[in-house]
């Protein structure tokens, strides 16, 4: 191996076939992986390939459970190596799994609205108030949706209540309607590097689907300039409040007032970056290496150079997808295809064409 090389931790094995194709240079960056496992076992899988060549530094794709192990390892690789690493601090890295502490730092944000939480047994006079509303239920320190729960009735709080009555694990909010977007970002605590809001589909409980299965469009096409700025800036001001180094994604709603509403943060490597890659025709892998340096990170927006959708896959289409992929393909297979295309007419035609669904 090379000197000057950088190594990418993976925080899950899965990880690897879709990042690989990003990276500069695949056959000079190395990745390893190491899933959810303690600091120990984690320090001695890295160390062994950092023993191997001298990289120019590591950077941590943390998964959801390896955020904090990996805050710790890196400042062991700076500490103890002199190895420049890119991982979230140790501050951010707990705050993924505490959605109350969240919701807390976009209070500081100008122009972001957030949503309260309410206990279960004020969830009945909830319901009797706000007649036709429902609320959401969440688990505080979770991701990708999992538990989500959308509670229409006073017998879907009855249910809940034995569960719930002598329990704290748990986040309660009244569910808001509207547009769903995230905002992916690379920032230095000060700085931030943006890519264009990806939009995530209509967020209605006439019409519910789990946030994992509706289909998502980067540059949105239907978004209002205005809009699109103001998520912008909340999204580089929510990354200075918390003072984040690395990935970051910001998930919002947009009420049909326009408002804007702070939903979470995922401060790792997100499923949308891929998206937002392709549509600006730069990689986040390489643009993270920025970071290795304290004064290299542009302060900008990335302007978009096509149309990048992203849809769920049936186990068999993922199959059948992944033997026909080839560097050249412009699609990429995970648990999701994402495709890109020049115009956005091509794009409702490839999208057709490969799911069936090609609506924008």
């Amino acid at each position: 191996m090379q000197a000057n090389e950088v190594l990418y931790v993976l925080g899950q094995n899965s990880w690897l076939d879709w990042i690989e194709p990003f990276l500069t240079s695949p056959s000079k960056d190395v990745c390893v992986v190491a899933e959810e496992g303690s600091l120990d076992v984690a320090y001695s899988s890295v160390l062994r390939v950092v023993n191997q060549f001298t990289p120019e530094g590591v950077i941590f794709l943390s998964h959801h459970d390896t955020l904090e192990r990996d805050a710790a390892l890196s400042e062991v690789l700076k500490q103890e190596h002199g190895i420049p690493s890119v991982a979230q601090p140790k501050s951010v890295a707990l705050l993924a799994k505490d959605k109350a502490l969240m919701s807390l730092h976009a209070k500081a944000v100008p122009g972001l609205n957030t949503i309260e939480s309410i206990s279960i047994d004020r969830a009945s006079e909830y319901l009797e108030r706000n007649p036709g509303h429902s609320l959401a239920l969440k688990d505080p320190a979770g991701t990708e949706g999992l538990g989500f729960q959308v509670i229409r009735s006073q017998a879907e709080v009855d249910k809940l209540l034995p569960s719930l009555a002598f329990s704290s694990h748990y986040l309660l909010q009244p569910f808001i309607s509207g547009s769903e977007y995230s905002v992916n970002l690379i920032t230095d605590g000060q700085r931030s590097l943006l890519f264009e809001p990806v939009y995530k589909s209509e967020n209605s409980i006439e019409n519910w689907v789990h946030p994992c299965r509706r289909p998502r469009y980067c540059p949105s096409l239907t978004t209002d300039s205005s809009i699109r700025k103001r998520l912008l800036s909340c999204s580089r001001d929510y990354s200075k409040e918390i003072e984040a180094f690395g990935l970051l994604e910001i998930e919002f709603i947009v009420d049909d007032s326009g408002e804007i509403w702070f939903l979470e943060v995922n401060p790792r490597l997100s499923a949308t970056m891929r998206m937002v890659s392709v549509a600006s025709k730069r990689s986040i892998f390489t643009e993270l290496t920025s970071l290795l340096s304290p004064t290299l990170l542009d302060d900008m927006v990335l302007p978009t150079h096509g149309f990048s959708a992203e849809v769920a896959l049936s186990a068999s289409k993922k199959k059948e997808l992944e033997a026909s992929w080839t560097r050249d393909s412009n699609y990429w297979v995970s648990s999701r295809l994402t495709v890109f295309e020049e115009c956005d007419q091509q794009l409702a035609s490839t999208l057709s064409k490969i799911t069936g669904t090609g609506a924008i």
